[in-house]
């Protein structure tokens, strides 16, 4: 069943090699010199030292890119939920503007003092009304000047 010997002729050194084993010379009666041993020695080194490189970063890597992957997935589903969120913002302007002006005055007014916090909360609710209604400020702008009186020259 083994397959026969291959031999090579090379410089009148006979060589055979078999599946399982490395070329040896057959006038040094299976004697290896200094160097080729030590060639093979580490070559054989430097094999094992990159399968246990590969095998550490297969163990290693291969988590790290579930985690990811299942970080990504969380990410996907988390935006998801909050572009639905944005597209019905109007639905829910007061309870915002009010929860985002109410929960700035009360950090900012335990932190700083009462009117502290007072004028934080008016901030915060302006800012945040501006954001959900999305005002324009060009026609804002238009809006405030129309609005006020004119002028007298």
């Amino acid at each position: 069943n083994r397959p026969s010997p291959i031999i090579a002729t090379h410089h009148n050194i006979h060589c055979k090699k078999d599946i399982n084993s490395t070329m040896t010379d057959d006038n040094d009666n299976n004697k290896e010199n200094p160097l080729r041993s030590g060639i093979k020695a580490f070559v054989k080194g430097a094999n094992a030292m990159l399968a246990s490189l590969e095998h550490t970063s297969q163990t290693v890597g291969k988590p790290v890119i579930e985690n990811i992957q299942y970080a990504g997935h969380q990410g996907a589903m988390v935006g998801g939920q909050l572009v639905k969120a944005y597209e019905v913002r109007k639905q829910y302007g007061p309870e915002i503007i009010c929860g985002s002006a109410l929960v700035v005055t009360s950090l900012v007014g335990l932190r700083r003092g009462r009117f502290s916090g007072a004028l934080a909360g008016g901030l915060t609710a302006g800012f945040t009304y501006l954001g959900v209604y999305e005002v324009d400020f060009h026609q804002l702008k238009d809006k405030i000047i129309k609005g006020l009186p004119p002028t007298s020259k």
